[in-house]
């Protein structure tokens, strides 16, 4: 017996078991089935193997994996493997990948009833709106106002429902404090597990933590995403895989980017996964990111691009991805190294509910609840400027990028969404604060640094001015 076979029985020298039976090493059970079924085996064929519990010196299970060839001059070779340590793995790829699939089922419940709640939210928006409207313009006629109020309280109702089947297809992220290398180490580990020769898995992370505020497991399921990705693409063949960490610094803008954009103000880390496989052409590149695209037939779930979009979008970070046919693939991950956020406590004491004077840029595809945000808006004051059209309003930007005190945007447009044109109205007007009032609340809008706030719809009026107020306070446009 070698030393890896005396320690994994708990001997301590080979003069404790040279000279004994080997079924000092099993229980009267395991040698007994032994010897009724691994010994005529091994005498028919001259080789044996399989699974079997050995018993070490102290009494203790030892969970082995057996290989038995009788050698020419006759005796027996006995190779040995402790199975522990793969049953773990192999225990946890299982855990990690039904983890997945659940996502993906998430991922799939969550858009279907996204799709469903946008357009509900928008008529609960318009209905809530109206009726708003009216009690406020009811006067003395306390019937009117009444049937608004009622109307108002059912669409509350309403919007809580829709709130509820958003939470069916959506999982919680518990974000924390963590060092991104060992979501990335653990999405190696299991990548490597599976990777059959000749290609190879390298990891390149650094020598000091490189630590966000993230879901761990959004990080890991994102990693394990891009790398199952690469090790399909090489199928096999020879070539590396490469999962690489960067520490956060400052990047660079330029596009174009897969998902989201770089904010030039923020720190990103990178996290690089890239293949030496056939690479993907332009048609495919366009469609990538689109849920259930597949280049895999039936082992595909065409899911797992369209959850790292999701993942990434949520993070506040953006995605590059370069490749060309022959050439490999490069995900190149800009995760944000921590969220931006205004303190609003320090000019609560300056709101005043009014918005006297001050002219507001209002972006909504939708005319009804384009004209009710109108009419708030101008209740209170502001001077506003609608439009159905976000390149109008960018257009207005450019023209007079001091001219107005606040865009209010909502987020799902057909010419672009309410984050573009954030980006794009910051690009000519740096320091006007922006608002999103959106349907999907919860999903859109939680890049950093872009947004002052995110309303729901249907929108109360009252918050809707109390948010456009201290949006503008936030940029100092009321002198300080």
């Amino acid at each position: 017996m070698n030393r890896a076979h005396l320690a994994q029985f708990g001997y301590g020298s080979e003069a404790e078991v040279i000279g004994q039976h080997w079924t000092l090493l099993y229980t009267p059970d395991a040698a007994a089935w032994m010897e009724a079924n691994a010994m005529p085996a091994l005498v028919r064929t001259g080789r044996w193997s399989g699974e079997i519990m050995g018993k070490a010196r102290d009494g203790n299970s030892v969970d082995q994996e057996v290989s038995l060839t009788l050698q020419p001059g006759g005796g027996i070779l006995c190779i040995t493997r402790d199975m522990q340590d793969r049953r773990r793995a192999t225990a946890e790829r299982d855990r990690l990948r039904e983890e997945l699939q659940l996502a993906q089922r998430r991922e799939i419940v969550g858009q279907m009833a996204a799709g469903l709640a946008h357009d509900f939210n928008n008529l609960l928006a318009a209905i809530s709106g109206g009726a708003m409207l009216i009690r406020e313009n009811a006067g003395s006629d306390s019937l009117a106002a009444a049937g608004a109020q009622r109307i108002e309280s059912a669409t509350g109702q309403a919007a809580g429902l829709v709130n509820r089947l958003l939470s069916l297809g959506r999982r919680e992220a518990e974000p924390v404090r963590l060092d991104l290398r060992a979501p990335l180490r653990e999405a190696s580990d299991l990548v490597r597990a599976s990777l059959r020769a000749p290609a190879q898995l390298e990891i390149r992370l650094p020598d000091t933590p490189v630590e966000v505020v993230a879901d761990p497991t959004h990080v890991l399921q994102t990693v394990l995403n891009l790398a199952i990705n690469a090790r399909d693409a090489l199928d096999g063949a020879a070539g590396e895989i490469r999962i690489a960490l960067e520490p956060a610094g400052n990047v660079p803008t330029e596009g174009p980017f897969a998902v989201g954009a770089p904010d030039p103000a923020q720190r990103y880390c990178r996290i690089i996964v890239s293949d030496t496989g056939p690479g993907m052409a332009d048609d495919l590149v366009a469609r990538a990111f689109r849920p259930y695209e597949t280049t895999k037939g039936r082992k595909g779930s065409g899911l797992g691009l369209a959850i790292v979009s999701s993942v990434v979008k949520t993070a506040g970070g953006a995605l590059k991805l370069d490749t060309a046919p022959g050439k490999g693939t490069t995900f190149t991950i800009f995760w944000p190294e921590a969220p931006v956020s205004t303190p609003e406590a320090a000019i609560v004491e300056k709101v005043t509910g009014r918005l006297d004077g001050r002219t507001v840029l209002v972006v909504d595809d939708n005319e009804e609840l384009l004209e009710i945000l109108t009419t708030f808006l101008e209740s209170v004051g502001a001077e506003v400027a609608p439009s159905s059209q976000p390149v109008d309003a960018i257009e207005a930007l450019r023209d007079d990028p001091d001219g107005w005190d606040l865009l209010i945007t909502d987020f799902d447009m057909p010419e672009m969404s309410g984050t573009e044109l954030a980006r794009r109205a910051k690009a000519h007007a740096p320091r006007v604060p922006i608002l999103l009032i959106t349907a999907l609340a919860g999903i859109a809008g939680r890049e950093p640094g872009i947004f002052n706030a995110v309303l729901g719809k249907p929108v109360d009026k009252n918050a809707l001015v109390r948010a456009a107020e201290v949006a503008i306070l936030q940029e100092g446009h009321f002198g300080g």
